[in-house]
């Protein structure tokens, strides 16, 4: 981090400390695995519990899982921060303690234990835990909502301004980086439990989600091929995005059918599959320019983490042990980084195609100039090319020198070595008689 400035450095570091640091119960808790769901409140409490120490995760080994609370001091609350477990219900002395409503995720306030948690998971068994004294509670859920808020406002503002400059100038790209942008925001969204906010069913909010993923990863292709210009390089990648969008619909409709989980995710690993073909695309481009080699940085963290987060956990696997947190503050980095890229793409495809438009403009010049003379010596009028006796190869590289081209830019221009245009150039200033380029200039002038 020492190219970052020491000021800046310090902010980073409280940023991260501020939305990072939680603090926790001193209340134990362990869990135990009951995937048949043959175990009740009853006979439960004499079982042999594991004791947590990090995060569950047992991918599509989905069911029922008992947590047993215990060393309750005081009003505690535990919160299961997954937006898929929805199905849960808590026992103390065989009563049924019902979960909080109008919360994000699903809550319980526990005030004496041992208490019991039974959750009944239909997706994937990711099951993150927090363990908070109620005040403790409070306190980080306000940090929470407002570094939500933020990240949200930030996206809505970048969503803005690229609308604007599609407005402004017409290209695709903008828009195409918007509308992507708006679709990982919605899925960060939703990950957020805010839809549980709304009281939809689980099947309402499962069937949004993946509405949006596949949306989403159709409009990350749209805005990929647009700014890596793949058309150019590789163009039956397009062909690509119509497979994918062809196998995610048929799997999204065998899942409204079956509402097997085993679709859900395959949904989501073809979703990131795609999304990841473009940025394998973008290093194989990495060294055509500049802004490519941005894309294939800026997306990067975004893509991998996103990964991480939804697609591994769904089978068991988390390699970084990420949190929404963490993809909010990856998608900072790719959304600065990518809306400068954008703009600086368009300045310098702007630039060369005012470089192009020039060069088609001197090349019509020099064309038109050249058939006013062919048509002069056609009707056998007499022209400098005519009244020297210069070949048609001399009278290119005349035109070409008239116009104040370097030697090497006439050879490029003609597709002939520099010894050759020398060569010409010597029989030229032979036939004409003149020394220099300058005389060739005034000549081409009578």
């Amino acid at each position: 981090m020492k190219f970052i400035p020491y000021k800046l450095r310090k902010i980073i570091v409280l940023f991260l400390v501020l939305f990072s640091c939680k603090s926790f119960s001193q209340a134990e808790i362990s869990y135990l695995p009951d995937t048949s769901n043959q175990n009740t409140i009853d006979n439960v409490k004499n079982l042999e519990f594991i004791k947590v120490d990090k995060t569950i995760n047992k991918g599509i080994n989905n069911g029922v899982y008992w947590f047993k609370i215990e060393n309750v001091a005081e009003k505690t609350i535990i919160q299961f921060p997954n937006n898929h477990l929805a199905n849960g219900v808590a026992y103390y002395n065989d009563k049924e303690i019902l979960s909080e409503k109008n919360e994000r995720f699903l809550t319980f306030i526990i005030e004496q234990s041992p208490t019991f948690i039974k959750l009944n998971i239909i997706k994937e068994a990711y099951i993150p835990i927090t363990i908070q004294e109620y005040s403790d509670y409070k306190y980080s859920s306000k940090k929470d909502n407002l570094f939500t808020g933020f990240y949200y406002g930030f996206a809505f503002v970048v969503v803005l301004i690229n609308l604007f400059y599609f407005i402004n100038f017409r290209d695709r790209t903008f828009l195409y980086y918007a509308l992507f942008l708006f679709g990982v925001s919605a899925s960060l969204f939703i990950s957020d439990g805010i839809l549980s906010f709304f009281s939809l069913s689980e099947k309402t909010i499962d069937i949004i989600t993946l509405v949006v993923h596949i949306t989403t990863s159709i409009l990350g292709a749209l805005f990929a091929t647009s700014y890596l210009q793949t058309d150019n390089y590789y163009p039956k990648l397009q062909y690509v995005i119509l497979s994918y969008i062809v196998i995610q619909v048929l799997l999204f409709i065998l899942y409204l059918v079956t509402n097997s989980f085993n679709y859900f995710a395959l949904i989501e690993v073809f979703s990131f599959t795609l999304l990841g073909i473009y940025w394998v695309t973008s290093l194989f481009l990495f060294n055509k320019n500049i802004f490519t080699k941005v894309f294939a940085v800026a997306y990067v963290f975004i893509f991998l983490l996103g990964v991480d987060y939804y697609v591994l956990k769904l089978f068991g696997f988390q390699l970084l042990q990420i949190s929404r947190d963490y993809i909010k503050m990856a998608g900072f980095f790719e959304m600065i980084l990518l809306s400068f890229a954008v703009i600086y793409r368009m300045r310098i495809l702007h630039e060369e195609n005012i470089q192009m438009r020039n060069d088609i403009t001197k090349y019509a010049t020099q064309i038109s100039s050249l058939s006013e003379e062919l048509e002069k010596n056609k009707q056998g009028k007499t022209n400098y090319f005519t009244e020297y006796d210069l070949s048609e190869r001399e009278q290119e590289i005349f035109t070409l020198l008239a116009q104040g081209k370097s030697n090497k830019e006439i050879a490029e221009t003609l597709f002939i070595s520099v010894n050759t245009v020398k060569y010409h150039i010597k029989k030229i200033y032979s036939k004409l008689n003149i020394k220099n380029r300058e005389e060739a200039k005034q000549i081409s002038v009578i």
